[in-house]
């Protein structure tokens, strides 16, 4: 095979990873997105309004938190609602950043610890 060819042909095989990961992804978030809120979504909105009527931001950010209740996430619920009247723009571009930067360290990972192509591969294959 030619070294054109060849490269033709990986090229064709990322593009068929990523078309059929891109229907994966968008069959899987369409079956498992949030229709009505559960008890912590409800929980920060309601601190949200609380924090609104009483004005204190430090009681607001430093409350005792769980893992599902943190400082960046009474954040962007105070972002959302003032910038955005909370349409929840700001947790899907914050979510969308994380994921990309996420594959990126693992495609730069595997791309440093793997020498040639079974490096470049490696990378793909972790995004």
């Amino acid at each position: 095979m030619l070294p054109a060819c060849r490269d033709i042909l990986s090229i064709v095989v990322v593009l068929a990873i990523v078309a059929v990961y891109v229907a994966l992804f968008a069959y899987y978030l369409q079956a498992t997105m949030i229709r009505q809120p559960y008890w912590d979504m409800l929980s920060i909105v309601s601190r949200y309004l609380q924090y609104q009527r009483d004005g204190n931001l430090w009681t607001y950010l430093w409350e005792p938190h769980v893992q599902h209740r943190n400082v960046w996430m009474r954040l962007l619920t105070a972002f959302d609602a003032n910038v955005f009247s909370g349409v929840a723009y700001p947790f899907v571009v914050v979510a969308a950043a994380c994921q990309v930067l996420t594959a990126w360290l693992l495609w730069r990972t595997a791309r440093r610890h793997a020498a040639g192509a079974s490096g470049a591969w490696m990378g793909y294959l972790a995004l």
